[in-house]
């Protein structure tokens, strides 16, 4: 196994032109069917494998079929399906694709709370006390990308909406801090393990809502006696997270079109004033003009640590015009995200960037790749974005054809074998790239 703890040396050893020459085939109609109809049959096996290890197990009999979100847990991961819905959209007939999203709305509470996690029997797994509950909130954006396909009529828009907006304005009144950001939790996020804290400098984790035991379901007692005296857990409230505040203005840009399909210009107005007046307060406290990128808010400044989180202000349609250079700069820049295999969830500068060895400081993801490319495209850097994709579809290729399946993450430095913290057969979003990513990006 490759690996380069040296930043310079691992940027000056990748050359695009001779790994785009060699793996031309990559590129080619019939290798792209080939790795498309891969992660199909990968999904299908997953597919008959959850709902066999479920046969006879859910008496509450409260969750319908629902796509597999990778790897062996058998519940309900809130955006993991966001994201699945985004590959499996294009074989709408061989999965539970609105069955999926479905599921949520049937377990959403009358606040409207709607968990980030559920188990296999439609038990929520974290409290909603604890932003560990709030997930990346995603389904908005998952019914209107079906929509705008094609894939769902009116009526269904008609019928999720009520649920979808009791949502974002459950986390509207729970997770808004006074300033008008966000705060979430490593784990709710969905970037478990991505350090957030400042780095050299002193943080209080005091005054974050502790993760307790009564916050936990009863199947996930095993699993909070192991992050229960991680401090991880208690940093939430005290930051504006970037990704989390963004998020919820790219949902309300989403709500936005839902009411517009529906012909209420009232709602559509109000929507698109909140995805705006949201936009204004993180370009004023989230960007940092000197480093030109975007970053966490924590007492009256920026945590200036590169992470995919800053992908998001992108992809929510929030980054003004003049700002768009600089911002595709950050990303071109060798010694942060535009690694041999673009793009880290961690900047390769970051003392924490581990990206062999943990699992989200330094990793490539599906998902947030898929985030940064369509957030390039949004800015007007749609050729730029082109060209990090042909990379990292190659390199996935390359790591499918060695290995045979498809990964959960890899390393940012190799894509000779594996990394070591990955799970095989993950599609789950790693259907993101040979589906979504070649059929929008390569062709």
């Amino acid at each position: 196994m490759l690996y380069y703890p040296n930043v310079k040396m691992a940027a000056t050893y990748f050359s695009l032109e001779r790994f785009q020459m060699t793996n031309a085939d990559y590129f080619s109609r019939e290798f792209q069917k080939e790795f498309e109809e891969a992660a199909f049959r990968i999904a299908e096996k997953k597919q008959k494998q959850l709902e066999y290890s479920r046969s006879g197990q859910s008496p509450s009999g409260k969750l319908k079929k629902h796509l597999p979100t990778g790897g062996n847990f058998t519940g309900l991961f809130l955006w993991d399906t966001a994201f699945c819905v985004q590959w499996a959209k294009y074989a709408m007939e061989r999965f539970p694709v609105t069955d999926s999203l479905d599921n949520f709305y049937d377990l959403q509470e009358e606040d409207g709370f709607i968990c980030r996690e559920y188990t296999s029997d439609g038990e929520a797994f974290w409290s909603k006390k604890h932003p560990v509950s709030f997930a990346p909130p995603l389904l908005s954006w998952a019914e209107v990308s079906l929509h705008e396909n094609g894939l769902t009529g009116t009526e269904r828009l008609r019928k999720v909406y009520p649920s979808l907006k009791k949502l974002h304005e459950f986390n509207r009144r729970n997770w808004r801090r006074p300033d008008g950001l966000y705060f979430g939790d490593a784990l709710g996020c969905g970037m478990d393990d991505l350090p957030r804290f400042p780095v050299n400098a002193r943080y209080d984790i005091t005054d974050g809502i502790k993760l307790e035991s009564s916050m936990v379901c009863r199947k996930g007692q095993e699993y909070f006696s192991l992050i229960r005296d991680n401090p991880l857990y208690q940093w939430n409230r005290q930051m504006g997270w970037v990704d989390m505040s963004s998020q919820m203005a790219f949902d309300a840009l989403n709500l936005s079109r839902i009411a517009a399909a529906l012909e209420d210009r009232k709602s559509e107005a109000a929507w698109l004033e909140e995805h705006r007046e949201l936009g204004e307060i993180i370009n004023e406290k989230c960007f940092d003009e000197k480093l030109g990128f975007y970053f966490d808010f924590y007492q009256g400044s920026v945590i200036p640590r590169f992470h995919a989180g800053g992908f998001w202000p992108m992809f929510a349609g929030i980054v003004p015009p003049e700002r768009a250079e600089i911002v595709a700069a950050a990303l071109a820049d060798p010694a942060k995200f535009n690694r041999k295999v673009p793009f880290p969830a961690l900047a390769a500068d970051d003392p924490a960037f581990r990206p062999e060895t943990e699992y989200w400081r330094g990793s490539v993801w599906p998902c947030t790749n898929y985030v940064a490319l369509c957030g390039l495209r949004n800015i007007g850097r749609e050729a730029a974005a082109k060209k990090y994709a042909q990379r990292y579809y190659a390199a996935y290729a390359e790591l499918y054809r060695s290995t045979g399946t498809i990964w959960e993450n890899i390393s940012p430095e190799q894509y000779d074998c594996p990394k070591k913290v990955s799970a095989p057969d993950f599609c789950g979003w790693g259907a993101l790239v040979p589906v979504t990513i070649a059929r929008e990006f390569l062709q």
